[in-house]
């Protein structure tokens, strides 16, 4: 056994070492991956109920305009699977979509009521639904530039950082709340992005 372990432990060094020269693969990760997640959990699983609480809003209101985030994204991502098909640069598309995410927290406190987060809603799925699709395909590509991450493990940190951004979602959100008022903590998400 003491002989297996220098064996076993040299390809994590070497995948580690090429994952942190690949700004382009780490970039997937921490800024798209992660980023994504936190908005997504963070902020549409987690804050949007509590502020449509905060308004008085129905249940009913709420599982709507959460329903509304979830079919926008089931028809608009095969639409946009097969648009992106034609570009040429995955993480570039990722980096735009990621930005548009940001762009549309922006908006929120210019429509604090129901009626915004009507449009917010289809605004942000749209958004990461041009997000979802390229990721795996930009995190291969970049991937490909580095010969010691192989193409199961480029996803499995994808999905890795994809569930570590789902974690902090809600604990960024909700500590962020608990120091500003809540159109401020959609500003915050959203310029961080």
């Amino acid at each position: 056994l003491g002989s297996d372990a220098p064996a076993a432990s040299q390809p994590a060094t070497q995948w580690v070492s090429a994952l942190l020269s690949n700004p382009g693969l780490l970039g997937v990760y921490v800024l798209g991956a992660v980023n994504q997640r936190i908005i997504v959990n963070g902020f549409v699983y987690f804050f949007v109920p509590l502020y449509l609480a905060s308004l008085g809003a129905t249940t009913g209101d709420t599982g709507r305009i959460l329903l509304l985030y979830g079919l926008v994204m089931v028809f608009t991502r095969p639409v946009v699977s097969l648009l992106l098909e034609r570009v040429r640069s995955m993480a570039l598309i990722v980096a735009l979509a990621t930005v548009a995410s940001g762009g549309t927290l922006l908006l929120f406190p210019g429509m604090p009521h129901v009626a915004g987060l009507v449009l917010l809603a289809p605004m942000l799925s749209i958004a990461h639904s041009c997000i979802e699709a390229p990721m795996a395909a930009a995190v291969l590509e970049s991937a490909d530039r580095s010969p010691a991450i192989s193409p199961g493990l480029s996803l499995s940190l994808l999905k890795l950082s994809e569930r570590s951004g789902g974690v902090l979602g809600p604990i960024v959100v909700a500590a962020l709340m608990t120091l500003y008022p809540l159109p401020t903590v959609a500003v915050i998400l959203g310029i961080s992005v």
